[in-house]
Formats: structure tokens, C-alpha cells, sequence
């Protein structure tokens, strides 16, 4: 243990006291930087975290009320075989509300790869939902409803 700090002692023995006192509130304020540094960077990680969990609730809301109306426009979809005016009408106003909902996920799909992730990751949610919007666009122009 003497060889670790002999040198040090050394170097200490040859400063005045002026030039101590700098060397040592050089290494103080060396240290307190370091610690400042890892603190802030573990608020700016917490930070961040917080705020994709929470655009991830409300995304998961838009979701849910995505998939409830697509759920709706499922059922008035059946509802529509039997040539039913009232029906159509109800079914292009659940469409137009489905393809709505739909694109408030796509622009969230959009934020979250602005924001939070590596767009890649949100290739295949995005790649699902255009299947989906395509397959209600083509249910309506198959039941003639413009």
C-alpha cells in the first residue's frame, strides 16, 4: 500500500500550500462534475422514460377505441346484406369514423417513431393498420357505397 501512495505523498511534500489547496479542490471538483454528470443524464433517462409510458397509454387508448369501432363497422358490415338503405348509411358513417380513428393511429405511429424509436421497430403495427384501411376501403367500394 506504501508504493500505491508514496508518489502521491511525494508530489504533495514538494507544493506550497496554495498550490496544494488547487490541486486538491481541482480533484474535489473533478469528482463532484463526474457525479453531476451521472445524475443528470439518470433525471434525462428517467425523464424519458416517463414520457414514452406515457404516450404509450395514450396510444393504447386510441388503439382501443380503434379496434371498438372497427368492431362496430365489423357488425354494420353483416348488417348490410340485406340491401338495408338505413344500414348503408350507418355503415358509411361507422366507415368514415373507422377511417378517421385509423389515421390518428397512423399519425401517432408517425410521433412515436419522431420521438421515442427507431422507426424499424413500428414497421409491422404500421404495415397491419394500411392492410386494414385497405380492406375497409375495398368492403365499401364491394357494397357500392361511395
Amino acid at each position: 500500500m506504501n508504493k500505491i501512495f508514496k508518489p502521491a505523498v511525494g508530489l504533495i511534500n514538494r507544493l506550497r500550500y496554495p498550490q496544494k489547496l488547487v490541486l486538491l479542490g481541482t480533484i474535489v471538483v473533478l469528482i463532484v462534475a463526474v457525479l453531476s454528470c451521472q445524475i443528470a443524464y439518470d433525471a434525462y433517462y428517467k425523464i424519458r422514460r416517463s414520457q414514452v409510458e406515457l404516450f404509450g397509454v395514450t396510444f393504447n387508448v386510441q388503439l382501443i377505441k380503434t379496434f371498438q369501432i372497427l368492431q362496430q363497422y365489423r357488425h354494420l358490415e353483416h348488417a348490410v346484406a340485406s340491401d338495408n338503405t338505413e344500414n348503408k348509411a350507418a355503415l358509411l358513417e361507422k366507415q368514415s369514423e373507422a377511417l378517421r380513428s385509423i389515421n390518428l393511429v397512423v399519425d401517432n405511429l408517425a410521433k412515436l417513431d419522431e420521438n421515442f424509436v427507431d422507426p424499424k421497430q413500428t414497421e409491422s403495427i404500421k404495415n397491419k393498420v394500411a392492410v386494414i384501411k385497405r380492406k375497409i376501403e375495398n368492403i365499401s367500394d364491394e357494397l357500392g357505397i361511395v
